[in-house]
């Protein structure tokens, strides 16, 4: 089984809210904290830790999800977003 990352956040509270929400869609979704790995390379507070992660195989339907939810409840406002 490969996870791969569909969203990435500062704070923890969204990670955990799309994740659970991935997961009463029926997908398994794992929400993976790297604050302390940051905390342990780096001398700054962590940025972008907290990622939110499906299965390979179900990835499109989550993109899919997420972008139906992101509309009416903006639940990739606080996601952080690479230009």
């Amino acid at each position: 089984m490969k996870l791969i990352t569909v969203a990435t956040f500062n704070d923890p509270e969204p990670a955990e809210a799309l994740r659970v929400r991935l997961e009463l869609a029926g997908h398994h979704a794992l929400h993976y904290d790297e604050s302390r790995m940051q905390r342990f390379w780096f001398l700054t507070e962590p940025q972008a830790a907290h990622k939110v992660e499906v299965e390979e195989e179900n990835l499109a339907d989550a993109h899919r999800l997420i972008k139906e939810w992101d509309c009416p409840d903006g639940v990739m406002s606080p996601a952080v977003c690479c230009p």
